[in-house]
């Protein structure tokens, strides 16, 4: 597959996800048995999570408070049509 247009022209490139930067911040450490001691993670989790594997959400918050990191959420302004639709309670009808 080809892609035209120039470098210029592209998206920048999208935020780096959570995990991501949990991941780098684990990596920063200089001991992964002092990180899993704080977080209450196995040694083997952590290792395989800094390694590139997935881990739990729960796993993931022990992490974070571990490594001093606090999550924010922020909301993004919406445009005026969006295609994201959320569905709200549904519709009976009668049949005619």
């Amino acid at each position: 597959m080809f892609v035209y247009g120039t470098i210029s022209k592209m998206k920048t490139a999208n935020p780096p996800m959570l995990t991501d930067s949990i991941r780098a911040a684990a990596r920063a450490c200089e001991s992964q048995q002092d990180l899993a001691a704080a977080s209450g993670l196995h040694v083997v989790t952590l290792s395989r999570f800094v390694c590139g594997r997935e881990i739990s959400l729960r796993n993931l918050d022990r992490l974070a408070a571990a490594l001093g990191l606090s999550i924010f959420a922020t909301a993004k302004k919406r445009a005026a049509k969006s295609s994201l639709r959320c569905p709200g309670p549904p519709v009976h009808r009668r049949e005619p």
